[in-house]
């Protein structure tokens, strides 16, 4: 999902679309976007997707949503979705506060991951995907771009 076109994308195609056909015999459904609708460090998500966006995801069975907008890695999971925020590609957000503690969090923003206080590392994630599930691991690199190596892992099987 767009940023730029965020409120009409939500309004307009996204939930026609987790209702076709093609959505519906998929094995995975995986969403996209920038702004997280959890979030613990420096935001605590945004409010209008957790009443817009969160029950979607849910009433069609997405598995996961991955953001960023924070630049952190934090991760949850509720109601048959891992929410995903992995903002650390670059510029990290050193400093700034956690603002809310989610319950169904389990990694990074007010827990530490890998030995990184906060999900304070830079980071990509890695989604492998097969007929019988998936399994995600985040990769930790180093400024310089060496890697660190795998610092978190979940999958379809559960939290």
């Amino acid at each position: 999902i767009d940023y730029a076109s965020m409120p009409a994308d939500l309004a307009t195609w996204l939930e026609p679309e987790l209702q076709s056909e093609a959505s519906r015999s998929a094995r995975h459904r995986f969403l996209f976007i920038h702004v997280p609708p959890y979030g613990e460090l420096w935001i605590d998500g945004s409010a209008a997707l957790r009443e817009v966006l969160v029950p979607l995801m849910e009433t069609y069975k997405v598995d996961a949503c991955f953001s960023g907008h924070t630049h952190a890695y934090e991760r949850g999971y509720k109601n048959g979705v891992h929410y995903v925020v992995t903002g650390g590609g670059s510029w990290l957000d050193h400093g700034e506060e956690v603002v809310k503690e989610w319950p169904h969090f389990v990694a990074g923003g007010n827990r530490p991951v890998g030995g990184f206080e906060f999900g304070l590392v830079n980071q990509h994630m890695l989604l492998h995907v097969d007929e019988d599930g998936w399994r995600a691991e985040c990769v930790a690199f180093n400024p310089d771009g060496s890697k660190i190596g795998v610092i978190d892992t979940f999958s379809s099987a559960g939290p």
